[in-house]
């Protein structure tokens, strides 16, 4: 998977990507339920939803636009 700079996530049309989820203070107690664990799991579902951007993006730009004999 591509790395992304969330400060600088750009794709080919120059529109911004999400922004990626802000990491929350975690108090390293051992809680049974850690605020890291939505932490991670919303981190995931970034990268994917990332991801299937820039692939969108990628399958548009190689793609023949209407009208274009191939």
């Amino acid at each position: 998977m591509d790395t992304v700079d969330p400060a600088r996530a750009r794709t080919q049309d120059d529109s911004e990507l999400p922004p990626r989820p802000e990491r929350p203070d975690c108090c390293a107690g051992g809680c049974a339920t850690c605020v890291l664990d939505g932490y991670f799991e919303d981190v995931q579902r970034w990268e994917a939803e990332v991801a299937a951007i820039q692939q969108r993006r990628r399958l548009a730009a190689t793609t023949p636009g209407p009208g274009v004999a191939t």
